[in-house]
């Protein structure tokens, strides 16, 4: 298990990847040693990586946008939500940029307020596929 939170979650400086990384990187050529990119792959043709020091462009699609971590001092990745889109259907909820969420590559989980819960689970839900496996 390799954690990318950030040093609020550790136990001592000693123990955080990313800060001890992000120290390692500008002796490897490396001028942004506090970023990271992750590309998730869509289908078994590709594979998944990620890019320490930085990000792979042959898999950025459009132009970065950047966004302020707040309450750093915890440890997550905790970012301001200005809206939510599933495909290409925008949905009427965090359109104030009062909504806040967590960036975690490292779980599944989706956690969302009751009042939003029954809309955005209808957007996601899909069938399975005949062999019964989620992809």
């Amino acid at each position: 298990v390799l954690g990318m939170g950030l040093q609020g979650l550790s136990q001592t400086p000693e123990f955080n990847f990313m800060g001890i990384i992000s120290q390692m990187i500008p002796d490897h050529g490396c001028q942004r040693s506090n970023t990271f990119g992750v590309f998730l792959a869509d289908g078994v043709i590709e594979d998944s990586e990620i890019a320490l020091g930085g990000w792979n462009q042959q898999h950025v699609s459009e132009e970065l946008s950047w966004a302020p971590v707040h309450d750093q001092e915890i440890g997550h990745w905790i970012i301001n939500v200005r809206g939510l889109r599933v495909g290409n259907e925008k949905l009427d909820f965090c359109d104030d940029g009062t909504c806040k969420a967590a960036v975690d590559t490292g779980t599944a989980l989706l956690a969302v307020p009751p009042k939003i819960f029954r809309e955005l689970f209808e957007e996601l839900r899909h069938s399975p596929p005949p062999s019964g496996h989620c992809q």
